[in-house]
């Protein structure tokens, strides 16, 4: 009988110095988002067809942002299923 040598194998784990820098690096990505949303808190007007309001800018700058993400994430879709056909 052959004794199954993996199950006795200790779990390989990433070097904590990995982690680490891991931990700084989504620390200093915080710290950059927030520092963009205080220095882009001031007001701005929006007009749109017709539509009049006031906003931040940053409040701005995410919803461009996330309907740009949507429409590319549909033209994309839209492109593979294309190309799937031919």
């Amino acid at each position: 009988m052959k004794e199954n040598n993996e199950a006795h194998q200790p779990k390989l784990r990433r070097p904590r110095r990995a982690a680490d820098f891991g931990l700084m690096g989504l620390g200093a990505a915080v710290i950059l988002l927030v520092w963009f949303a205080v220095a882009n808190s001031t007001d701005v007007t929006i007009s749109f067809w017709g539509y009049h309001n006031q906003t931040k800018v940053i409040t701005v700058i995410v919803l461009s942002a996330a309907l740009g993400g949507v429409v590319g994430f549909v033209l994309g879709r839209r492109s593979k299923k294309r190309q799937q056909k031919d």
